[in-house]
C-alpha cells in the first residue's frame, strides 16, 4: 500500500548549507534517512565517461594514531540497468524489493546529469512523497554544482581512467556544465575520449539575445595541444565578455596563436597566397610520402622516429623505411614529436652523417634507441 510521507524541504536544505562542502551529500543522506525512515540513502555520480555511475561513500578513520577516512566510489554501470534509464530519460525509477521499495531519482539541473540519488524505503512511496524526492534530488543538484568548487571530491568521484596532463588543462577550459535547457533551446555537448584528450573543447555562453557556441581543435594530444586550446578559448571569451562583435573575437584568436606560434610554426599571414585555394589543395593532395621515398630509392635515407609522438604513429615511419627499402630507421624511446630537441636524436643524425661520410654499415639497419 502506498504511504505518504511528507519531507520538509526548507530543513534539508538547512542542513545541507550548514555542512561541511566534503559534507553535503552526507547531511542530505542523513536528513532522508531520519525523515523517510529510509533503510539506504546513496548518491550516485555520472563520470566523464559517460557510461556509468559512481557511489561515493568513505570509510571512517580508526582508533589508530595518524588514521585517516578515506574516501570510496564503486562503480555501476548506465547500460540497460535502472539507473541508466533513471538518468538518461530523467524520471524517477520505483522497484519493488519484497517490502521495499528502491528509488532512483535523477540529479539534475537544467539537464545536466549530475547523477541519481538512490534511496531504498520500507513502504511503496505515493506520488506526493516521491514528488518531495524529486525536489529533494534537484536541490542536491544545485548542492553539488555550488560545493565542487570548494573541494577535489566530486571531480575525483567522476574520474574512472587517470588523466593526462593535457587532458587535465584541457578539463579546465570546458564550460561549467556541458548541457543548457532553456525555454528557447536545449545545448548538449560532451567530450571523448575522456582521458586523453589535449587540445579539444567546446564554449558556450548564453546572452539574453544570443547563444555563443565555440569548438576548439588544436592538433595533437600533448599539453602544448592544449596550451594553444588555452589561448583560443581564452582570447575568445576575453572578448565575448567585453562586448566585441563575432568577427573581432575571432580576429583575437587569431592574433593571439599568430603570437605564440610565430617562433616555431611556420603561418602563412599573407592574403594574396595561395592565389588559388583550391589548385594548392589539389597539390598538396597529390603529395604521397610513401611513392616519394620509394622514387628517391636507392639514395642512402635515415628515419628517426620518437615512440611519445603523439601527431605521428611510429607506424608511419616504419612504412616509410620499408617504401625505400634500404633506409637506416631509429625508434628513439620516449621521444615526442619536436626531436629537434632531443639529444639522442642529433647524436643519431651525426652518427649517420660519419658513416655516409666513411662508408661504414651498420649490421643492424633498424634499432630502438634508449
Amino acid at each position: 500500500m502506498d504511504q505518504s510521507r511528507r519531507l520538509d524541504l526548507r530543513s534539508l536544505l538547512t542542513r545541507a548549507e550548514a555542512a561541511a562542502p566534503v559534507g553535503v551529500v552526507d547531511a542530505m543522506a542523513a536528513a532522508l534517512l531520519e525523515l523517510l525512515d529510509a533503510r539506504e540513502v546513496s548518491f550516485l555520480i555520472a563520470d566523464f565517461s559517460g557510461r556509468s555511475l559512481n557511489r561515493l561513500g568513505h570509510t571512517a578513520a580508526s582508533e589508530e594514531p595518524g588514521s585517516r577516512s578515506e574516501e570510496t566510489s564503486r562503480r555501476v554501470t548506465l547500460e540497460d540497468t535502472p539507473y541508466g534509464a533513471a538518468l538518461a530519460g530523467q524520471r524517477s525509477v520505483l522497484r519493488r524489493e519484497g517490502d521495499d521499495t528502491r528509488v532512483l531519482a535523477p540529479v539534475t539541473s537544467r539537464g545536466e546529469a549530475v547523477g541519481v540519488l538512490e534511496l531504498v524505503l520500507p513502504f511503496e512511496p505515493d506520488p506526493v512523497t516521491l514528488e518531495d524526492v524529486e525536489l529533494a534530488a534537484h536541490q542536491l543538484a544545485y548542492m553539488v554544482i555550488a560545493n565542487r568548487r570548494y573541494t577535489d571530491l566530486f571531480e575525483w568521484g567522476q574520474r574512472t581512467v587517470p588523466l593526462s596532463l593535457a587532458a587535465e588543462i584541457q578539463r579546465r577550459l570546458l564550460p561549467a556544465s556541458f548541457t543548457c535547457e532553456a525555454d528557447q533551446f536545449t545545448l548538449a555537448g560532451w567530450l571523448e575520449p575522456a582521458g586523453q584528450v589535449g587540445g579539444d573543447t567546446f564554449d558556450f555562453s548564453l546572452e539574453r539575445n544570443t547563444l555563443h557556441v565555440s569548438m576548439t581543435d588544436a592538433m595533437g594530444h600533448s599539453v602544448r595541444s592544449s596550451l594553444l586550446a588555452t589561448l583560443v578559448v581564452g582570447a575568445l571569451r576575453n572578448t565575448r565578455r567585453r562586448g566585441a562583435s563575432l568577427v573581432e573575437q575571432a580576429q583575437s584568436a587569431h592574433e593571439a596563436l599568430l603570437a605564440f606560434t610565430e617562433r616555431e610554426v611556420g603561418f602563412v599571414t599573407d592574403p594574396r597566397f595561395p592565389p588559388s585555394f583550391d589548385a594548392w589543395a589539389r597539390e598538396l593532395r597529390a603529395i604521397r610520402p610513401v611513392q616519394c621515398v620509394a622514387e628517391y630509392s636507392p639514395r642512402s635515407m635515415l628515419v628517426v622516429h620518437g615512440t611519445d609522438d603523439d601527431s605521428v604513429p611510429d607506424f608511419d615511419a616504419r612504412v616509410i623505411s620499408d617504401a625505400h627499402g634500404s633506409a637506416e630507421m631509429r625508434i628513439i624511446a620516449g621521444a615526442g614529436h619536436q626531436l629537434r630537441d632531443d639529444p639522442r636524436a642529433i647524436a643519431v643524425l651525426l652518427g649517420w652523417l660519419d658513416r655516409e661520410r666513411t662508408g661504414t654499415e651498420l649490421a643492424s639497419p633498424t634499432r630502438p634507441v634508449p
